[in-house]
């Protein structure tokens, strides 16, 4: 028989990562129920986006909205189909969405938005209803959530 010699690597360890972000303020930042086309209006305070998980993400921003007081499902996707909306960053003032329509604000920005661990920025958002709104907008209230969704970045 031969002579042999074997070495162990041992105590190997392998783990995931927890990608985490938070927003402040979590509550309203708009609170406005009488626009008039032409009229735009600043979300306030501006929303911070932090991301306190341990590794880098992508994050993206969605807006959920629906009928409020006595408007109806189809009421309420006219006025989001009109309202527009920008996000920006603040101070720096980079456009995230631009001026689109409220009821289009899925997955923004399409590639995502990068947040270094354990960064934050600011955003600024803003809604308008133009000025060439017709009477078809009249009226009708509409209750808007915005999601922020974080994914890790490689």
């Amino acid at each position: 028989m031969a002579f042999t010699a074997s070495v162990n690597n041992t105590a190997n360890a392998l783990g995931s990562s927890s990608p985490s972000i938070s927003i402040t303020p979590t509550g309203a930042i708009f609170n406005n129920t009488s626009l008039v086309p032409g009229q735009t209006v600043m979300g306030s305070p501006p929303i911070t986006v932090t991301n306190d998980g341990d590794v880098d993400v992508f994050y993206y921003i969605f807006a959920d909205w629906r009928e409020a007081g006595t408007s109806s499902p189809r009421q309420a996707q006219i006025l989001a189909d009109r309202l527009l909306v920008t996000i920006q960053t603040s101070p720096g003032g980079e456009i995230i969405y631009n001026n689109s329509p409220l009821s289009a604000l899925i997955d923004h920005p399409t590639e995502g938005r990068f947040l270094a661990s354990p960064d934050s920025e600011i955003l600024q958002f803003s809604a308008t209803l133009p000025v060439d709104t017709g009477n078809v907008a009249k009226n009708i209230d509409l209750t808007v959530d915005f999601y922020f969704v974080a994914q890790a970045s490689p």
